[in-house]
C-alpha cells in the first residue's frame, strides 16, 4: 500500500490502470450495455478497483478530489460525482477540510441486499423465481460458513420476498433502511422514492416530475434532490429528460447497475474469485440442463448458430461469443434472479482477476470451442447429463488459464 504524508496525515495513493490493459472482458463490464457510456460510474468503478488492489483498507483516507482527478485523468466535477456514487454505495465518504479526501468505508450487507432486492422488484422478477433461486443457492449444510456472494444473494432474496408479501410489523422492523442510507439526506430521499417504484411504473416510463416538483414534495434543497436523482440514475431506474417538457422519468433497470452496486460489498467482504466461480459454474450447469430438457427446435438452432460463430471467431471474439452463448442459456432457463446473480458474480471475478490481461493462447481458445461443442451436441440430443458434462469441460479449460485471464460465465 503506497501512502504519502503531505503534512496533514498519511494519504492512501490510488493508482489508476488503463482500461485497455485489463482486457476486453473488463472493458465490456466497465462500459456496460447502457448507451451512452456514463463516465461517472466508470470512474467510480476505477476507484473501487484501485481500492480493491490495496486490500480494501477501511478507514484509510485517499487524496483530495483535485489530486485524484489529476491521477485518473478526469475533471474535478467528474471525480466529485464518482465520490458521490461511492458514498451512495457505502464504499466511501468525502472528508472536507485541510485533511480532506475520500475515506474508504466497508459496504454493509443490508445496503447491498436492499439494492439487489430493489433491482429484482423493479425488473418484474416474480416471487416464484426468487423462491426457486433461494432453494438453488441455499447452502448444503445448515449452519456452515457461507461465501460472501451466496450470502448477499440469499439476503437480497429474503428482503425481496418480505417486501412483496406485505411484511408484518416484525418483518417491517427488520426491513428498516440501513444506517448508511439513513445518515445521508440524498440517499434517504432516493430510498423513499424507490419504495414507491413498481415494475409496472418502470415499464410504462412514468414521470416522477421535475426536480423542482421533487424538492417541494420531499421538502429538500435542490442540491439534495439532484444528488438523490443521481443515486437513482446509478441504480439504473430513472433517466433525466431535458427541455421544457422534461423531468425525471422511470425506466426498466438493467443488470449493469446492480452488478456495480454489489461489487464494493463483495470486494470489501474479501470474496474469493474461486468461491464466485463455483457458484457461477453451479448456475451454468443448471441453465444448460434446463435448455437440454426443453428440446425446443428454435432454441437448439439458436445455440448451434452461436457455437458456429464461436468456432469461426478469432482471438478475444471467441470468448465474447462464448459469453453470449451462456447468456442465451440463462435467458431461456426461466429464472431471472439466478441469471442476475450469475452475471454479478461473473463480473466480479473478471474485475478481480483482470490485473494485466495477457493475450489469449490459441490452444486455450481451441479447447474452449471443442468443450462447448460437447455441450451443444448434448443440448441437440436433449441429453441433460451430457450438457452438464460439457459445462464441466469448459470449466476445466477455464481453470487451466492463468489467474489473470480466468473468468466465469456472464
Amino acid at each position: 500500500m503506497r501512502t504519502i504524508d503531505p503534512g496533514g496525515g498519511a494519504r492512501l495513493v490510488l493508482e489508476p490502470q488503463d482500461l485497455e490493459t485489463r482486457g476486453p472482458e473488463y472493458a465490456a463490464i466497465a462500459k456496460g450495455s447502457i448507451a451512452p457510456w456514463r463516465l461517472g460510474p466508470a470512474t467510480a468503478m476505477a476507484l473501487e478497483d484501485s481500492i480493491q488492489r490495496e486490500g480494501w483498507p477501511a478507514g484509510a483516507v485517499c487524496e483530495s478530489e483535485k489530486t485524484m482527478a489529476e491521477h485518473f485523468g478526469v475533471g474535478v466535477r467528474l471525480m466529485r460525482q464518482a465520490f458521490r456514487i461511492l458514498q451512495a454505495r457505502g464504499a466511501g465518504r468525502p472528508q472536507r477540510g485541510r485533511n480532506g479526501g475520500l475515506v474508504v468505508l466497508r459496504p454493509d450487507l443490508d445496503a447491498a441486499a436492499a439494492a439487489l432486492s430493489d433491482n429484482l422488484r423493479w425488473s418484474g422478477v416474480t416471487p416464484e423465481e426468487v423462491r426457486e433461486a433461494r432453494e438453488v443457492l441455499a447452502p448444503s449444510q445448515a449452519g456452515g460458513a457461507i461465501d460472501p456472494g451466496r450470502a448477499l444473494a440469499l439476503a437480497g432474496f429474503e428482503r425481496f420476498l418480505a417486501t412483496v408479501a406485505g411484511p408484518s410489523e416484525a418483518l417491517r422492523m427488520q426491513l428498516q433502511l440501513p444506517e448508511t442510507i439513513r445518515a445521508n439526506r440524498a440517499s434517504h430521499m432516493a430510498w423513499i422514492i424507490g419504495q414507491g417504484i413498481t415494475h409496472e411504473r418502470c415499464r410504462n416510463g412514468d414521470r416522477l416530475g421535475s426536480l423542482w416538483d421533487l424538492t417541494e414534495k420531499h421538502g429538500v434543497s435542490l442540491a439534495v434532490a439532484i444528488d438523490a436523482i443521481r443515486i437513482l440514475e446509478d441504480a439504473g431506474v430513472v433517466v433525466c429528460v431535458k427541455g421544457r417538457s422534461g423531468g425525471v422519468n422511470l425506466r426498466l433497470p438493467q443488470s449493469e447497475a446492480v452488478i456495480a452496486l454489489m461489487h464494493g460489498y463483495l470486494a470489501a467482504a474479501g470474496a474469493a474469485e474461486e468461491q464466485c466461480v463455483v457458484v457461477c459454474h453451479q448456475l451454468n450447469i443448471r441453465a444448460a440442463r434446463k435448455v437440454a430438457e426443453s428440446r425446443s427446435p428454435e432454441l437448439i438452432a439458436l445455440v448451434e448458430d452461436i457455437h458456429r460463430r464461436m468456432a469461426s471467431a478469432q482471438g478475444d471474439s471467441v470468448m465474447t461469443t462464448w459469453y453470449a452463448l451462456q447468456k442465451t442459456l440463462h435467458d431461456h432457463a426461466g429464472n431471472r434472479a439466478l441469471h442476475l446473480i450469475t452475471r454479478c458474480l461473473a463480473a466480479y471475478t473478471v474485475r478481480s482477476s483482470a490485473i494485466d490481461a495477457q493475450p489469449l493462447d490459441p490452444r486455450f481458445l481451441d479447447n474452449m470451442v471443442q468443450a462447448t461443442g460437447v455441450m451443444v451436441a448434448a443440448i441437440r440430443a436433449g441429453d441433460a447429463a451430457g450438457a452438464e458434462q460439457g459445462q464441466c469441460l469448459t470449466r476445466r479449460v477455464l481453470d487451466e488459464r492463468s489467474p489473470a485471464q480466468r473468468a466465469a460465465a456472464a
